[in-house]
Order: structure tokens, then C-alpha cells, then sequence
């Protein structure tokens, strides 16, 4: 992609498409082994910007001529910007839950209500009971509607659709579970680990600038970014267990789904979100009516989880 034109073409249409079709799918944390991959990222190229007059068809390494779908550059950058997805997906998570902690003002009321939330799994409902059987709004729990509208504000934009997007609700699922946990101990635990990673990277570079030995300098660039904590492939199985239920939602349920997450398009951070955003952003007529969505119902019984208490 030579042209300003061709990235904007990708990022307001070939992206959006690619990211609602990741988000039919199951393994979110191996999307790039999908068989299904390659393929969609060549029929994408073809459709968005395999038509463009400017673009080749082909090209050459050597006496060998290749297909410019195929070329290794495009499958490579697909890859990163699903991974920078799925990475904002995890950070969403985190943003929504620490949004709602900032309305406690205790350390035990930040831990009270996660607790609570973990409970039962009692964050994925739109009103927890005492028990499942009691809850309602399954999958429409606020936190999690408010981390699955980042998912759309790529989806929405999308030319086409894939199918249902089960892997992308579990996903979100996922993120919100992540965040609460984190907040047990009445504060951010990953913010801490995390800062607490930086201070001692800023330690080891002062120590480094002092001392100027090569070998402390490599040292230090080797020091991993992640954490355990990290939003990564040790959740591929908590995702795949969540998709197992998202996957067997009705088409009315998935109707009240999206419906009740694109309320809160407009509270999600510009950094990393798709095209849709900026669409919800210009027609956004005022600030949101909190619980105006609300759409429990008795008919619920049909997307009731089969989960141990």
C-alpha cells in the first residue's frame, strides 16, 4: 500500500470486514492459525483493494511471479492489527470495570462489588439474582455490553457479515471477568504489577547510564513487557469455554445484544476503535440515559447458561 488512499482503504473497509469475520470465530487467541485466515485476508485484498487500477495483480522475486494477495507483507500487517484488537479488547475491559470502581469510594466496596460481580458469573446478566435461575439479560450485563462495543465499532463499518459474533461476546466476557479480578483486592492489581515492572525498568536504565556496560544493556532490553496478568493466550480456553454458550444464542437474543452495546459506542476510547466510532460520535444527539436499553424480559429462559454454581 503505497498511497495514503490504500490505508484508508484498508482501515474503513478491509479492516472492519476482517475484524467482524475474527469475530465469528472461536479461537480469538488463534486467529492467525485459522485455516480460514489466509483465505479471508486474500478475498478481502481482492474485494477492497485488488480492484484498485494502481494496484498489481502480481509481483516478482527473481523470475518467480507471485499473486500481490499472497504477498507475506499484507498476511503479516492482517496479523498485527487483529493482535492490536484483541490487545484493546483486553485494556476495554479493564477501562470499563475501572470506571465503575471509581464510583465506589472504600477499598471494601471496590471488593464487595467484585466479589459480588464474579459470584455466579453475576456480571453477564443485565439483573443477577440470587441464583441463575433467577438472573436475567444474559450477556447483557453493562460491563460487558461496554467492553463488546469496542468490538463493534469495527463490525458496524463492515460491508458484509460472517455470521454471529460469539468469539468477540466471549472475548469481552473474558476482559470483564480479567478486570474484576484483578480489582479483588479492593484496587487495580495489574496497574500495580504493571507499574511496579516500569519503576524497576527504570532502574535498571538508570543503573545502565551509570554504569555504561553493554551487557546490562541488553539485559535490560530483554525484560518482557507482559506480565501474568497479561490479556494473552493463557485466556484462549477460558474464551473457548464462554463460546461454547455465546455460540448457541438465538438471532432475537444477538438482536438485543448489539442493540443494548451500541448505547455505549460513544463512551469508548478513540485509540485503537474502529471507523464506527466516529459515526456514533456525529450523531450522538446528548449524553446517554442510563438503563434505557433495558430489555429483560420473561422470555429469557431460552439463553439460560448450564453452569455450576
Amino acid at each position: 500500500m503505497k498511497l495514503t488512499s490504500d490505508h484508508l482503504v484498508w482501515n474503513n473497509c478491509l479492516q472492519p470486514e476482517l475484524i467482524e469475520w475474527c469475530g465469528t470465530r472461536e479461537g480469538q487467541f488463534s486467529l492467525s492459525n485459522d485455516l480460514k485466515f489466509r483465505e479471508i485476508i486474500k478475498l478481502l485484498w481482492d474485494k477492497h483493494l485488488g480492484s484498485l487500477p494502481h494496484v498489481h495483480d502480481t509481483y516478482k522475486i527473481g523470475s518467480t511471479v507471485y499473486q500481490c494477495r499472497d504477498h507475506p507483507a499484507i498476511l503479516s500487517f492482517a496479523q498485527q492489527q487483529v493482535r492490536n484488537y484483541r490487545s484493546k479488547m483486553g485494556q476495554t475491559g479493564l477501562d470499563v470495570v475501572e470506571a465503575k470502581m471509581r464510583t465506589f469510594t472504600t477499598v471494601e466496596e471496590r471488593k464487595d462489588y467484585a466479589e459480588r460481580m464474579i459470584l455466579r458469573d453475576a456480571f453477564i446478566f443485565e439483573t443477577p439474582g440470587a441464583t441463575r435461575s433467577e438472573s436475567q439479560g444474559t450477556f447483557r450485563g453493562e460491563l460487558v455490553l461496554r467492553t463488546f462495543a469496542f468490538h463493534l465499532t469495527w463490525a458496524l463499518s463492515s460491508g458484509s457479515s460472517h455470521g454471529n459474533p460469539a468469539g468477540a461476546l466471549a472475548l469481552a466476557v473474558v476482559s470483564v471477568h480479567r478486570a474484576l479480578t484483578a480489582w479483588l483486592p479492593g484496587y487495580d492489581s495489574i496497574k500495580a504489577v504493571k507499574e511496579t515492572s516500569r519503576a524497576e525498568k527504570n532502574a535498571a536504565k538508570k543503573a545502565i547510564e551509570q554504569t555504561e556496560t553493554l551487557a546490562k544493556v541488553k539485559k535490560v532490553k530483554g525484560i518482557a513487557k507482559n506480565t501474568s496478568d497479561s490479556f494473552g493466550e493463557e485466556l484462549a480456553s477460558a474464551v473457548r469455554s464462554w463460546y461454547h454458550h455465546t455460540s448457541q444464542l438465538k438471532e432475537k437474543k444477538w438482536d438485543q445484544i448489539c442493540m443494548a452495546s451500541e448505547v455505549f459506542l460513544v463512551d469508548i476510547a478513540r485509540a485503537g476503535a474502529g471507523p464506527a466510532l466516529k459515526d456514533a460520535l456525529k450523531t450522538s444527539k446528548g449524553p446517554r440515559v442510563e438503563g434505557s436499553q433495558s430489555l429483560a424480559s420473561a422470555d429469557d429462559d431460552d439463553d439460560a447458561l448450564v453452569l455450576s454454581d
